[in-house]
């Protein structure tokens, strides 16, 4: 079966979620951001099922169904990035294995939701890649399984820090992001700012976060250097004395 094969037998519904996936794909390129992922989905969900059909395999497994499903995920990929490459592409599969394990199931996204309203704003923005999505819900899950009256604290707690160290970055303190937070009220101003915070959509919140870390980012970059400028200058005139 070919890949020309393959695409005409998609129904309007699957060529519409694969639609969606295309610009999910193209926003994600640009910005990864956690609503675009899950967004990505359905249409992720149809080449997985295409791929599975084409390698006649029950389970996302085997050399057969993982060429065809990277093969057709650039396919659709390329439709909206001509800079795209399989290498690209091959890269990104654990993300999208993690988006497809959130499927699976039906109330894992809903787990996730729940536990995204449990987190204050500033690890909340950090849940922004299907790995991240993936180590929340699985802690719920494997805190469920466990027997009755057996402690889960601790699983629970290595989760929080697998996800507090997803990224590499330390989390942005309160105070940092207080002053990008009063930043953005005179910029946008207090209704707009209170939009993006609550909305429930999160357009305008996707935004805000990411143009906080993206502050905090530079303002803790602009530290580093005037710290060096600073030791440097003081570093001078005992050059000059010797």
């Amino acid at each position: 079966m070919s890949i020309e094969t393959i695409e005409q037998n998609f129904t309007e519904t699957e060529r519409a979620y694969l639609g969606e996936f295309e610009q999910c794909f193209k926003r994600v390129a640009s910005g990864k951001h956690k609503d675009d992922w899950l967004e990505m989905i359905p249409g992720l969900t149809v080449l997985s099922n295409a791929a599975k059909a084409y390698a006649n395999a029950d389970e996302r497994k085997g050399r057969a169904y993982n060429e065809m499903f990277g093969t057709l995920v650039l396919e659709h990929a390329r439709k909206v990035s001509n800079r795209v490459s399989l290498r690209d592409i091959e890269a990104m599969k654990p993300a999208f294995s993690y988006l497809l394990w959130l499927s699976e199931k039906s109330d894992r996204l809903t787990i996730l939701d729940a536990e995204l309203e449990k987190l204050p704003l500033n690890r909340r923005i950090r849940i922004n890649h299907p790995l991240s999505m993936y180590k929340l819900v699985k802690a719920v899950e494997d805190a469920a399984a466990q027997p009755v009256g057996e402690d889960a604290s601790a699983k629970q707690e290595a989760a929080a820090k697998l996800l507090a160290e997803h990224d590499g970055e330390p989390t942005p303190t309160e105070e940092e992001m207080l002053k990008v937070l009063t930043r953005s009220v005179k910029k946008r101003g207090v209704n707009q700012t209170a939009t993006a915070l609550l909305g429930a959509d999160f357009a305008l919140f996707k935004d805000l976060a990411e143009a906080l870390n993206r502050e905090i980012r530079a303002a803790r970059q602009d530290a580093k250097d005037l710290q060096r400028k600073s030791g440097s200058a003081a570093a001078a005139p005992l050059r000059q004395k010797r």
